[in-house]
């Protein structure tokens, strides 16, 4: 049986990633409750992570088209593309950047 102080040692997941996992709804396997402690059998939390990590290609895939939503983001946070290539670098006024200062929002 797994618990939160057991789990990390057998599965390498933190406890409080364990203990959201198996609190979430829909959870499939049986969770056994004693007092504060919540158990899970080994074998079936381990197959369980398993078949997640079977889905990992679809997210992958969602990550690459969010190109629009990232560029969203960084307008919103006041950062541009110095250049055509490169990382986004904050963007200031002259004067802002002189003193080292961002512009206000």
């Amino acid at each position: 049986m797994l618990s939160q102080k057991n789990v990390a040692s057998v599965t390498g997941i933190p406890a409080r990633v364990f203990l959201d996992t198996i609190r979430a709804p829909g959870f499939p396997l049986p969770v056994a409750k004693l007092g504060k402690l919540r158990l899970v059998r080994r074998e079936a939390f381990v197959a369980y992570l398993q078949a997640l990590g079977g889905d990992r290609a679809p997210r992958r895939a969602q990550r690459r088209t969010s190109g629009p939503r990232l560029r969203r983001c960084c307008r919103r946070l006041a950062l541009s593309r110095s250049g055509s290539r490169g990382p986004a670098r904050a963007s200031a006024s002259s004067e802002g950047a002189r003193r080292g200062m961002l512009p206000p929002r």
